[in-house]
């Protein structure tokens, strides 16, 4: 490993350090603004990543795919933040980016590591949470047609059983 990917791996993990301690103090939604910054800090993992496959190729897929889950990640903080009263999706949303953020940091221990991430049902989970978001904010800025709660129940059904 070279020293700018050496580099890269051992700010990444402060940088995780410090999304761990922004995500312990989101409990309810009050506190969302707070994910501002945690999406402040999965950026700058996100850019690195990228910028370090680009200049130095990425054969593997491993910073590729950091990149793009870190983009996952910090599109799911961007619409949180936007939710006005849905305590029990804004929790799903803590808990999911607070167990992709372990996956990571266990990727960056071991970049050989990268099962979470290529598995289907991360990608999944983290698909019906980005929906789910998507039409509960629909619901927060009323379109046409809004989105009932039995489709939000039932969506909630899907992810719990994921």
């Amino acid at each position: 490993m070279s020293s700018i990917h050496r580099q890269f791996h051992s700010e990444s993990q402060q940088l995780l350090f410090d999304l761990f301690r922004h995500l312990d103090k989101c409990k309810t939604l009050k506190e969302a603004p707070l994910l501002a910054e945690f999406a402040q800090i999965i950026d700058r993992i996100m850019g690195g990543a990228r910028s370090l496959a680009q200049l130095h190729g990425d054969e593997t897929g491993y910073l590729d795919s950091l990149g793009d889950h870190a983009e996952t990640l910090k599109m799911m903080c961007a619409k949180a933040m936007k939710l006005k009263n849905n305590e029990e999706l804004f929790r799903n949303v803590i808990q999911h980016l607070r167990e992709a953020s372990l996956a990571m940091q266990k990727q960056l221990e071991d970049p050989k590591d990268n099962q979470y991430f290529f598995d289907p049902k991360f990608k999944s989970k983290a698909a019906i949470i980005n929906e789910i978001l998507d039409k509960e904010l629909k619901v927060v800025t009323p379109p046409p047609d809004k989105l009932t709660q039995a489709e939000i129940d039932k969506l909630m059904e899907k992810l719990n059983k994921t």
